[in-house]
């Protein structure tokens, strides 16, 4: 009698549907957003940070969100390319469009640590979203890796 392997954190996300995608990483951002905005808080004494936490909660959410609709709109291996390039502009072009405008146009959120914000809630949405779209599983394929003698 064979027993079925258990199933892996991996293979359970695999499984998952867009819209369970999309649910978990706006719930992980409203989490990091939280607790960063609460440790900036904390080290500055002040709330006037807050308008450039939101924002850039609010950027990388969107460039993360297009990038995982993209991920899944070109989810086949044959265009894998297709769809490493656009969710990279949408995940990385985004945020850093918005930070070089905002930067040099907007001073009161430059003043509000917007920069440093933004470059936080970038490395989680990365992380977050990159998980979320890890392809399944396919037990039969994979192949060890050879030596030259082998």
């Amino acid at each position: 009698m064979t027993e079925k392997p258990m199933p892996t954190f991996r293979t359970k996300l695999s499984q998952w549907g867009l819209g369970s995608r999309v649910l978990v990483l706006g719930l992980a951002m409203l989490l990091a957003g939280v607790s960063i905005i609460s440790v900036g808080r904390t080290l500055r004494g002040n709330w006037s940070d807050l308008p450039g936490a939101a924002v850039a909660v609010g950027v990388c959410l969107t460039g993360t969100l297009l990038s995982l609709l993209v991920g899944h709109r070109f989810r086949h291996p044959d265009q894998a390319m297709i769809s490493l390039l656009l969710g990279m502009m949408f995940r990385t072009g985004l945020p850093a469009c918005v930070a070089l405008s905002w930067h040099f146009f907007a001073a009161p959120l430059a003043d509000a640590a917007f920069v440093y914000y933004l470059l936080l809630f970038y490395f989680v949405s990365l992380t977050v979203e990159r998980t979320l779209a890890l392809p399944p599983d396919s037990p039969g394929k994979a192949q060890p890796l050879r030596g030259r003698d082998g």
